[in-house]
């Protein structure tokens, strides 16, 4: 429903998005979900800077984003354990970087990524409240590949460097769900701030490399979703989430460079905090099936008035006690963005069209 989650969300994937909305029905031990795997992204961005560099990506890759399953601790169901693994971050993407002045072309090859195993708890403390508790270990690790081609009258020169990172960071999700009169919920989180520690390995050359470790202050999340029960015949609801990031508190800083401690100095890398929000709609036409509509807005913490905003739709069906679900999202925006960097002689603004399409493909169980 547009991502719209921290009220409305009634599977395991609650975990994540707020744990205290781990709960179980009268009758049942527990809840499994899995995304296969059935993810993909098509990008297409046009960069113009200064009418000197052309960048397009087209990407169609794979990425499985969440497994979990909740589970019932008591007789009551007023207790509920969790354990997940979650795809937070996505590095696979592909890049050409063109100055048809200088007869250079610049491409990047990128993949990797960042997740989350997590595992919580949630006491339903009566009927109406709730409180819930998710410990995220994040690991990961990326490679980069650069090829920077030069032709002139002298020919063609190809260079060659690659970039590997191993990263990690904990962190921890703290949440909490209230509803009146059997039609509004609403749903409080807070996600931690933590510190990502970064190993990075540039080669440039047979032997040849920089290994430097960095440290990068991830922003906390603070969010507040309601969610709205018209207790109709198609039980239609309507949610709504709104989510702050201080990503203007982040700092980063250098630990070791190859090897040897450096002196701590905190650079500012000029992002800047920001509001994202997401609202959904979801009624049952028929039985056994549902239907889902969204609408997002989510903002760069580099340039926060330049959004890209988003739709989605999505299907839900009930087959015994299992239920497969399918959804879409697309987005879009075309701006102009200014580049943020420490070096005044590269600020400038890009001309910037980009849009993706995002297909999804979960399987849940009950039992």
């Amino acid at each position: 429903m547009g991502g719209a989650a921290i009220a409305s969300v009634n599977d395991s994937s609650a975990l994540l998005n707020n744990p205290s909305l781990m709960k179980v029905a009268d009758g049942q031990k527990g809840i499994a979900n899995v995304s296969p795997g059935l993810v993909f992204f098509f990008d297409k961005r046009n960069h113009s800077y200064l009418s000197t560099d052309y960048v397009t990506t087209d990407n169609l890759y794979f990425q499985m984003p969440s497994a979990s399953i909740i589970w019932s601790a008591s007789k009551r169901n007023d207790v509920i354990f969790g354990f997940g693994f979650f795809s937070d971050l996505n590095f696979d993407y592909n890049f050409e970087e063109k100055d048809v002045g200088a007869g250079t072309t610049d491409t990047i090859g990128k993949e990797g990524g960042f997740h989350n195993w997590a595992l919580g708890m949630n006491w339903v403390m009566a009927d109406w409240a709730s409180m819930g508790f998710t410990y995220l270990w994040g690991r990961g690790k990326s490679q980069t590949d650069y090829t920077y081609i030069l032709t002139n009258q002298a020919g063609t020169f190809i260079t060659k460097t690659s970039d590997y990172q191993m990263l990690n960071g904990d962190s921890f999700v703290f949440g909490s769900n209230f509803s009146y009169e059997d039609k509004f919920n609403f749903g409080l989180t807070f996600c931690s701030n933590y510190d990502m520690k970064v190993n990075d390995k540039n080669c440039w050359g047979v032997g040849v490399s920089t290994k430097t470790e960095l440290i990068y202050e991830m922003p906390y999340n603070l969010g507040f979703g309601a969610n709205y029960n018209f207790k109709d015949s198609n039980d239609s609801k309507i949610t709504f989430d709104a989510i702050f990031s201080n990503w203007g508190d982040g700092k980063l800083w250098v630990t070791k460079l190859n090897n040897v401690k450096q002196t701590k100095t905190k650079l500012n890398p000029l992002y800047k905090n920001v509001w994202e929000y997401h609202l959904g709609f979801e009624h049952n036409p028929m039985q056994k099936i549902s239907l889902r509509y969204g609408f997002s807005y989510l903002p760069d913490y580099p340039n926060p008035s330049e959004a890209m905003p988003s739709i989605s739709f999505g299907a839900g069906m009930f087959v015994g006690r299992a239920v497969v679900d399918i959804g879409c999202e697309y987005s879009w925006r075309q701006s102009s963005q200014e580049r943020i960097t420490q070096d005044p002689l590269l600020t400038g603004f890009d001309d910037v069209a980009e849009s993706r399409l995002e297909l999804l493909s979960t399987v849940g169980y009950k039992w």
